[in-house]
């Protein structure tokens, strides 16, 4: 394996708004495109950035195409500004003018309220005491590249490993960005774009089960640098799945996730990996 970088991406210093992706955050169905989640967390970041003020409580990502590996650019703006309620759109575009992703997002105020409720949810041990782990040793990938998906580390309980469409799993994501603050937000998109692999039915080398898209609502941000999911996924004969998850830290629930799935078999001639 090789040495690996410390973050995710750079950002271009005369353009802010570009990002360039390191060999650390690239994905498993094609050299060209970086991890789905890695490049979901730049909207993350960029609408964070824009209303600093609000709390961003849903945002849903449309992947047109791959994120590649080569760059993008990220731009962002408010739809409607409300006392309580903001709502945003982004588009990420590659340096020749495509674009690759789109997003809408819901931001709120905060306020101080006294009614809460405490959702019927148990917390699985861990991450305390749970042998570590990478993601993925590298050999499912579509390509030649071992280290892809060694940038997030796991710790299963027993009984929580992926195969039959439903897991448990606490995630540790590096730095989205080198020298900067990575914000829970950020860290729990990337957490959310991998249900699909924890919730596989078959392995990746049998059938692709790419997400064209992915929406995340946090109630609230976890605490720590662990991000738990309780995973549950279908996969139908139509070639359409859903992946869903609960995100949670030791406090207990934290959001849901959703993704849709496009699944195709690897042996199908004229079907690639990709969207």
């Amino acid at each position: 394996m090789t040495e690996q970088p410390v973050s995710l991406l750079t950002v271009d210093p005369d353009k802010p708004s570009l990002f360039l992706p390191t060999a650390m955050s690239r994905g498993p169905w094609a050299v060209e495109a970086l991890h789905g989640g890695v490049g979901s967390a730049t909207f993350a970041r960029s609408l964070e950035h824009l209303l600093p003020d609000q709390r961003l409580s849903r945002l849903t990502i449309d992947l047109l195409r791959p994120y590649p590996m080569a760059g993008f650019e990220v731009e962002v703006e408010v739809v409607r500004g409300g006392r309580s309620v903001t709502t945003t759109v982004g588009s990420a575009v590659d340096q020749s003018g495509r674009v690759v992703a789109r997003a809408t997002a819901l931001h709120q105020v905060p306020a101080p309220v006294s009614a809460t409720t405490t959702p019927d949810f148990s917390v699985p041990p861990g991450p305390d005491g749970l042998d570590e782990k990478p993601m993925t040793d590298g050999s499912l990938n579509s390509h030649g590249f071992d280290d892809v998906g060694r940038f997030i580390m796991t710790r299963a309980p027993v009984g929580g490993e992926p195969g039959c469409g439903r897991a448990t799993v606490w995630l540790r994501i590096p730095d989205l960005i080198e020298g900067e603050y990575t914000t829970p937000w950020q860290r729990s998109v990337i957490a959310a774009d991998c249900c699909n692999w924890f919730g596989r039915h078959a392995e990746s080398s049998e059938v692709s089960f790419v997400n064209p898209d992915l929406t995340v609502h946090l109630h609230r941000d976890p605490v720590g640098e662990w991000i738990g999911l309780d995973v549950t996924s279908r996969w139908e004969a139509n070639g359409v799945g859903l992946a869903s998850a609960v995100l949670f830290d030791t406090g207990g629930p934290v959001g849901m996730a959703a993704q849709t799935l496009l699944l195709r078999p690897i042996a199908q001639p004229g079907v690639s990996a990709g969207y």
